[in-house]
């Protein structure tokens, strides 16, 4: 940061000290930290918005999906008039994945995702078709008695590996920080404790097409 002050004072650029924060990912919780620009102390968050995704200090996904759920129920909420009327279905499941499945998916590529996320997501996909079709709870109606009449599967989660496929393919293709960051190939002690599952990993458990892609880069 003092180098960064230093810089900017060569083309009389100031760092605004009450728009920066600052952010100590770990999976430690506990640690201080204290950075200092012009004398006076930055502010630290434990979470904030980079690039559309909610970033946390213990650096999970879990409330980044509860985040997107509740912005893909809103997206909903905004064009339930267009999904609730005279169209067919099949054009009602397009408009869905359209303004909805994009809100509520997008940073998906980066989630490393728990059981209890996996539930989350899988809810709120029957919680879309539920409304859509305007199927009230108190018609006791099962989840598999609600994917038949929208004429469906359970997709969501095979969006989200889909896109996580993609999105990982292209980096380990390349050199680059995020590759060996993906790989784990960082020098240092493992913390003590069952450690977390990779992206990777999560990945490669679910797909055989992972398995030749890792195959390669090896």
């Amino acid at each position: 940061m003092d180098a960064l002050q230093d810089t900017s004072e060569k083309y009389n650029m100031r760092i605004n000290t009450k728009k920066c924060k600052i952010m100590r990912m770990s999976t430690v919780e506990g640690r201080t930290m204290k950075i200092t620009v012009n004398g006076q102390n930055l502010e630290r968050v434990k979470q904030f918005c980079y690039l559309g995704s909610l970033v946390t200090e213990d650096c999970r996904s879990f409330h980044d999906v509860r985040w997107r759920i509740a912005l893909g129920k809103e997206a909903f909420n905004k064009k339930s008039d267009f999904m609730r009327g005279s169209l067919s279905l099949h054009l009602k499941k397009r408009m869905v994945k359209a303004f909805v499945w994009s809100v509520a998916l997008y940073g998906s590529e980066t989630w490393t995702l728990r059981k209890e996320d996996i539930q989350r997501l899988e809810a709120f996909e029957i919680w879309i078709w539920r409304h859509m079709i305007k199927v009230p709870w108190t018609e006791h109606k099962t989840i598999e008695e609600i994917l038949q009449m929208v004429e469906t599967e359970r997709v969501i989660m095979d969006t989200v590996r889909s896109q996580q496929k993609r999105w990982l393919g292209h980096i380990l293709r390349h050199d680059s920080l995020l590759r060996i960051t993906l790989e784990r190939q960082i020098q240092g002690k493992k913390a003590f404790r069952r450690p977390r599952t990779m992206l990777l990993y999560w990945l490669l458990r679910r797909s055989r097409f992972f398995v030749f892609i890792c195959l390669n880069c090896c």
